[in-house]
C-alpha cells in the first residue's frame, strides 16, 4: 500500500490513542482495530480512484465477498466518510443501468452497500418499493416509481426541488394531449392539474415508453433530476433498439 503521509499519521495516531495512552493497552478488540484499519484502507482507495468492489478488496485482502460487504456497512456507521453522499454515486451507477420494456423496471447494479440502503431507504421513506433480487449488488423497480425517485433526489443539505409546471410545459402538453386517445389524454389532465406524481404514475403504467418520453422530456426538471432523468430517457430509447 502506497500511503500517504497524512493516512500514516491518522493510523499512528489511532494506535497512540488507542494502545499508548491513558493505560489502555490491549483494550481495543480485534474487530475493532480490523475495522480501523479496513476503513483506512478503503477511504484510501475511494481517494486514490482505485478499484474497491466487494470481488477486488476481497480478492486483495483474503476475504470472501459477504465478510467485505459486512465490513463496508460497519465501516460507514462508525467511520463515516465525510465526502460521502450517496446521491451522486447513485448517479455515477446509474449510467450503467437498462430498461426492460416487458416489466416496466428500471434495473441497476449497485455495488456499495451503502448507497444501495440509503436508496432503499430513501424509497421506502416516501411510500414506493423495489423489486428484491437474490442477487445482493441489483437494483430494480417499477419505472413510475423511479422517475419518482428521479424527481425527488435530495441535494446535499436534504432539499429537494419537484417539478413545477411553467408555461412553456404546460402549452406543449396541452398540444400533446390534442391528438391522444381518451385515457392518455386524461393522464395528461391529471398532470396539467397539477397532480404530478399520480399523473406520471398512470401514464408510466400505461403510456407506450415513446409517449412517456415526449412527456418526462417536455417537464422542467433541474438540477439532480434533471441530470437522473436524462439518463433515463437515454435508457427508454436504448431499450428500443
Amino acid at each position: 500500500m502506497n500511503w500517504t503521509v497524512d493516512e500514516k499519521k491518522k493510523i499512528i495516531e489511532w494506535i497512540d490513542e488507542n494502545y499508548l495512552d491513558k493505560h489502555n493497552f490491549g483494550s481495543v478488540s480485534k474487530s475493532d482495530f480490523e475495522l480501523f484499519i479496513f476503513s483506512t484502507y478503503l477511504e484510501h482507495l475511494i481517494k486514490s480512484g482505485e478499484n474497491f468492489d466487494d470481488y477486488t478488496v476481497g480478492k486483495q485482502l483474503g476475504l470472501t465477498i459477504s465478510r467485505v460487504r459486512s465490513l463496508k456497512e460497519k465501516k460507514e456507521l462508525k467511520y463515516h466518510m465525510e465526502d460521502y453522499f450517496w446521491v451522486d454515486s447513485f448517479l455515477e451507477y446509474l449510467k450503467n443501468a437498462r430498461y426492460d420494456r416487458e416489466t416496466r423496471l428500471v434495473k441497476i447494479t449497485i455495488p456499495d452497500v451503502n448507497v444501495l440502503k440509503d436508496l432503499r431507504y430513501f424509497i421506502e421513506s416516501r411510500g414506493g418499493y423495489d423489486e428484491y433480487q437474490l442477487n445482493p449488488k441489483l437494483f430494480q423497480c417499477p419505472i413510475e416509481i423511479f422517475v419518482d425517485l428521479c424527481n425527488n433526489l435530495p441535494n446535499k443539505d436534504g432539499s429537494s426541488f419537484p417539478i413545477e409546471l411553467n408555461g412553456e410545459a404546460k402549452f406543449k402538453l396541452e398540444k400533446l394531449a390534442e391528438n391522444l386517445p381518451r385515457d392518455e389524454k386524461e393522464t395528461i389532465k391529471t398532470i396539467l392539474a397539477g397532480d404530478l406524481k399520480n399523473g406520471i404514475k398512470n401514464l408510466a403504467k400505461a403510456a407506450k415508453e415513446d409517449l412517456l418520453s415526449i412527456v418526462l422530456s417536455h417537464l422542467p426538471f433541474a438540477n439532480t433530476a434533471k441530470t437522473a432523468i436524462d439518463i433515463l430517457l437515454a435508457k427508454i430509447k436504448a431499450s428500443s433498439k
